[in-house]
């Protein structure tokens, strides 16, 4: 164990799981972001702005485009403070895609 007591914890892929990387997702237009442009993992999701309730946002296993698989949904309409925990790992790269009205949320990777 290090001096300083601080441990980091790492998945079968080699990627860290505790440290995050922050990246907002915005809302109030549609809109896509590519997060990570290679391999990684997709932490946690911390709602900020609710958004409308048939509304959602999408993120996918993709370095650059909306589509593959996908990693999560975070659903319109939540609970803003809400973190929503995933750890998914991504092989090609993390890509969030979101319509006018989605959630606006704050994502954790690595």
């Amino acid at each position: 164990m290090p001096k300083n007591g601080q441990i980091t914890t790492y998945d079968d892929a080699g990627f860290p799981t505790d440290a995050i990387n922050a990246t907002p997702v915005l809302t109030g237009t549609a809109g896509s972001a590519v997060i990570k442009a290679g391999p990684g993992r997709l932490i946690s999701a911390l709602v900020t702005t609710a958004g409308t309730g048939t509304d959602n946002l999408t993120i996918y296993d993709n370095a650059s485009a909306a589509s593959g698989t996908i990693l999560a949904v975070v659903a319109g309409g939540g609970t803003v403070g809400a973190v929503l925990n995933f750890s998914m790992p991504a092989v090609n790269g993390i890509y969030a895609s979101n319509v006018a009205s989605g959630p606006a949320v704050t994502l954790g990777w690595s």
